[in-house]
């Protein structure tokens, strides 16, 4: 269900604001709401040519109960999009809520709030062309796709390794590049298929790290690693593209 209402979403965007201009610096060190943190960036590539197609730089805070918040930077160059986004997850990674704004080839293309409550996703968007809301159910299982390649590793949290096989997965796709939609950022349910391929050691720009490989669909592999799923390589053959982790830096205690 869609309805137009009156956006809050610029409480949220002042929230945003405040955030990402925080310095934390050495306070991750004793900052009680902060038991593990790491910060990266990655680059959008093409696979043969190694043509740079965007930028990503991203940091992570893993808090006492074993959340995570990701706050994500993203400079599109080919695509000519710019993207910020916040997005949280539990202890197990289930999706609890994502903050996304972004610009599209000079102008403002919107913002949206996404907050999940047991079975149900509450959407609440802005943009120039106007403001919905929308209330999605949700599976137990599901993950929330905002588009910042950071955070596309999280997808795999509940892969059973015991059972194996190809196993169906469920996401909450955001709708963040169609210039013309109507109302931007809305989001839609979408199915896909993913089996693990095996543990493998990964060399990229930021070193190598002991991965877990999963395969999605069937075009996309992606390589994750550590206890906070990190996204260490993503790769498209079929359509030449690859993104990959140039660096990484962690800190705090667990």
């Amino acid at each position: 269900m869609i309805k137009v209402v009156v956006s809050t979403l610029v409480i949220c965007v002042l929230l945003w604001n405040g955030v990402s201009t925080a310095q934390n610096g050495d306070s991750d060190k004793t900052n009680p709401n902060i038991t593990r943190w790491s910060e990266g960036t990655i680059v959008y590539r093409t696979i043969e040519a190694q043509r740079v197609r965007a930028n990503e730089s991203w940091r992570l805070t893993t808090h006492p109960d074993g959340s995570r918040t990701m706050r994500s930077y993203v400079d599109n160059l080919d695509a000519e999009t710019n993207l910020n986004m916040i997005h949280r997850v539990a202890a197990n990674f289930r999706p609890l809520e994502s903050l996304v704004t972004y610009w599209t080839r000079g102008e403002y293309r919107g913002a949206g709030m996404f907050t999940v409550n047991g079975s149900t996703l509450n959407a609440t968007v802005s943009g120039p062309s106007g403001s919905a809301v929308e209330t999605v159910e949700v599976p137990d299982k599901f993950s929330i796709v905002p588009h910042p390649l950071a955070t596309d590793s999280w997808h795999t949290w509940y892969f059973d390794k015991t059972k194996g096989g190809i196993q169906k997965v469920t996401m909450y796709n955001l709708q963040v590049t169609a210039p013309n939609s109507g109302i931007p950022v809305l989001g839609k349910i979408q199915y896909s298929t993913m089996s693990f391929e095996g543990v493998e050691d990964v060399t990229v720009p930021a070193g190598t790290f002991t991965t877990d490989h999963y395969k999605i669909g069937k075009g996309i592999n992606v390589w994750v690693s550590g206890p906070d799923n990190m996204m260490v390589r993503y790769a498209m053959p079929d359509r030449d593209l690859e993104y990959v982790l140039t660096s990484f830096t962690t800190g705090g205690h667990q």
